[in-house]
C-alpha cells in the first residue's frame, strides 16, 4: 500500500503529505474477502444499531461520523477489543514497537476500544498514506516481539 501510494499517487513523507489525490477514498480489503454490495461513503441513513458501540454513540452522537473524511476513517469493527493495547503493555515492548513519543502511550483501555478495527478500511488517500507510512515502520518491530505469520493474532493471545 505504501509503495502504491508513493509510486502511483506521488505521496512523500518529507516536505508535506499532499497530492491531488488527498480527497480520494481508498478502500483496503483482505484478499479473501468477497464483496456482495457496492461500497458507499454515506452511512447517514443507516440505523444507529449498525454501530457496535451504539450505547456510547447514543450518549455522544457528535462522535459518530457517517462519511469518510480526513481524520475520520470507517472500518469494520473487530472483536479484538483492547487486546492490541494490553498485549503491547504486558509484553513491555510497546515503546520498542511504537516509539517513546507515540500518543498510544496515553490511550486508556476504554478509548482503545475505538481502535479495534479491521478490513475493509475506508480512508482518504492522505490519511491512508499517514497510516501506512507509520505502519511500515511498526510492523518489523512487531515481528521482533511477536513471532509468526499472523502477528496481530499472536499478539492478542
Amino acid at each position: 500500500m505504501r509503495h502504491w501510494l508513493e509510486n502511483k499517487l506521488g505521496y512523500r513523507y518529507e516536505g508535506g503529505i499532499t497530492t491531488r489525490h488527498d480527497d480520494d477514498i481508498v478502500i483496503l480489503v483482505d484478499p479473501d474477502m468477497l464483496m456482495q454490495r457496492r461500497f458507499v461513503n454515506d452511512f447517514s441513513d443507516y440505523p444507529l444499531s449498525l454501530w457496535r458501540r451504539q450505547a456510547h454513540y447514543q450518549l455522544h452522537p457528535d462522535q459518530l461520523w457517517s462519511q469518510v473524511s480526513h481524520g475520520h476513517p470507517i472500518a469494520q469493527d473487530y472483536s479484538f477489543r483492547d487486546s492490541w493495547l494490553k498485549s503491547g503493555r504486558i509484553s513491555s515492548h510497546l515503546t520498542h514497537i511504537v516509539g517513546p513519543n507515540s500518543p498510544v502511550h496515553n490511550i486508556s483501555e476504554e478509548d482503545s476500544l475505538h481502535y479495534s478495527a479491521g478490513p475493509p478500511y475506508m480512508l482518504t488517500a492522505r490519511d491512508m498514506y499517514r497510516v501506512t507510512h507509520h505502519w511500515a515502520d511498526f510492523l518489523p518491530r512487531m515481528f521482533d516481539v511477536f513471532h509468526g505469520f499472523m502477528v496481530s493474532v499472536i499478539a492478542r493471545c
